[in-house]
């Protein structure tokens, strides 16, 4: 996690393919994870044992709102356990892809085991298993939440 330290600021990809891939810019890192911003999955937690690669981009990539991020509050712990009490009823994506991937609201945090509210089910799982989680809007769900906005705008315009 040395390595990461020393490029906070930076964008980077974490993981090289696969539903664990990732890429933002790294906001900051802690002794067991690290905070990054990415357009399409908003605030994004990696646990560091979970890291299998990481790559710094020799482009100058730009990142849509990069700007806004860097005076951007969110969730932190000094170990990935206390950030995930932090959570304690907030909304989350747990393992970002495949089949692994669950969403719902933080419910408890006891010892080394997550409850995860999720519509009708408790789920119960062991922290060891979390790569990762995501907080905030999927950017698919922004975008047809605005489509839905500019064609409710757009019919009440034409009724004019």
């Amino acid at each position: 996690m040395e390595m990461l330290s020393s490029m906070v600021g930076k964008t980077v990809r974490i993981n090289r393919k696969g539903p664990d891939s990732v890429t933002g810019k790294i906001l900051n890192v802690f002794s067991d994870y690290l905070v990054l911003w990415s357009e399409g999955d908003g605030l994004v937690y990696v646990r560091s044992q979970h890291i299998k690669s990481f790559t710094e981009s020799t482009k100058q990539e730009t990142l849509e709102n990069i700007e806004s991020s860097q005076a951007m509050e969110y969730v932190t712990g000094e170990t990935f356990e206390l950030l995930m009490q932090n959570f304690q009823y907030q909304w989350v994506r747990i393992n970002r892809g495949g089949p692994e991937k669950l969403e719902g609201v933080v419910e408890n945090m006891n010892g080394d085991i997550i409850t995860l509210i999720s519509n009708d089910e408790i789920i119960h799982l062991p922290v060891y298993h979390i790569r990762g989680l995501s907080y905030g809007e999927e950017k698919s769900q922004k975008e047809e939440k605005e489509a839905g906005q500019e064609g409710k705008s757009e019919k009440k315009e034409s009724k004019k």
